[in-house]
């Protein structure tokens, strides 16, 4: 039969079937065919054909071609992906406004990897009862939507769900933020856990340990991932991040230099439009800061 994983517990694939979940192993001779190219065997999201081998038990027998998919270099292992959520119809990037703090840089980080992974994002900003967010304006004229929220509440719920309505959406955004409370709130039957925020760091506290994939609705699923402690963009280099702004990306061609780096070059049309205002100084900010992180500490892949 086939179905779609939707949680990874160690080596153990829960696959979501018409017949209901099978608890699943992989079959000997595909387990040697994928080990050597992945650091799981499949992803969360994943369709696959499965047999069952007893009461809620079975095996993959094969996992089928990604539509598209979520990576980052795996922590233990900088040079191997780590899909994180595959077959994802949008990113909905989690932050707050309080407790923790709004922090524009890991935004815009995130928005870099949704670009990079050819998947649309949005922002949704939790705890607007703490506050008011301010600096989001710039979003939503690049075609990233954003939706403020305070899940204790109910607040912009509805909104969110109807955004939600009919894709797979993959949550991600540093722990505390408030998506388990999101998720609780969208679907109160997932009963996902919550936790408080630390009072010595100001960050949140890890309240998933597991990657799961819920469906809130017929045909509306919602992938809660761990936090991004350990955030790392996939097959980025200083050289293509510039690509992944895409108010850069519309004005490359009107540059001097075939591979500006639009932070000094002369006749840069990146840093005129900055200068005229037509470009967020906050993104031409976090993109500098984004491509010295990427020299410091650079991912060689294969």
């Amino acid at each position: 039969m086939i179905g779609r994983i939707a949680k990874i517990v160690g080596r153990t694939y829960e696959v979501a079937t018409e017949a209901g979940i099978l608890s699943c192993t992989f079959r000997g001779r595909l387990k040697k065919e994928r080990k050597p190219s992945a650091v799981r065997l499949a992803a969360l999201g994943d369709e696959v054909e499965a047999t069952a081998t007893g009461e809620g038990e079975g095996v993959i027998e094969k996992v089928h071609p990604r539509r598209s998919k979520l990576s980052r270099p795996d922590p233990a292992n900088l040079r191997k992906e780590q899909i994180l959520v595959a077959n994802v119809d949008a990113i909905l990037i989690v932050e707050s406004v309080r407790q923790p703090d709004l922090d524009p840089l890991t935004i815009d980080r995130c928005t870099v990897m949704a670009s990079a992974a050819g998947i649309p994002a949005a922002i949704c900003v939790n705890k607007s009862d703490l506050g008011t967010p301010e600096g989001l304006e710039v979003y939503p004229p690049l075609g990233i939507p954003v939706f403020i929220t305070a899940a204790a509440r109910g607040d912009g719920i509805a909104e969110l769900r109807a955004f939600l309505d009919g894709k797979t959406t993959v949550l991600i955004g540093p722990s505390g933020v408030g998506k388990s409370s999101l998720l609780n709130a969208l679907h109160p039957a997932s009963s996902a856990r919550t936790g408080k925020v630390s009072e010595r760091t100001g960050g949140g506290r890890h309240t998933t340990s597991w990657s799961e994939l819920v469906e809130i609705g017929p045909g509306t699923f919602v992938a809660d991932t761990p936090g991004l402690e350990i955030f790392a963009l996939w097959e980025i280099t200083p050289g293509t991040l510039r690509d992944y702004f895409p108010e850069f990306a519309r004005l490359a061609d009107r540059c001097k230099y075939r591979n500006c780096s639009h932070l000094k070059e002369p006749h840069c049309a990146v840093l005129e439009a900055l200068r005229s205002g037509a470009i967020a100084p906050s993104r031409h900010a976090h993109y500098a800061a984004i491509r010295q992180g990427l020299i410091d500490r650079p991912v060689l892949f294969g």
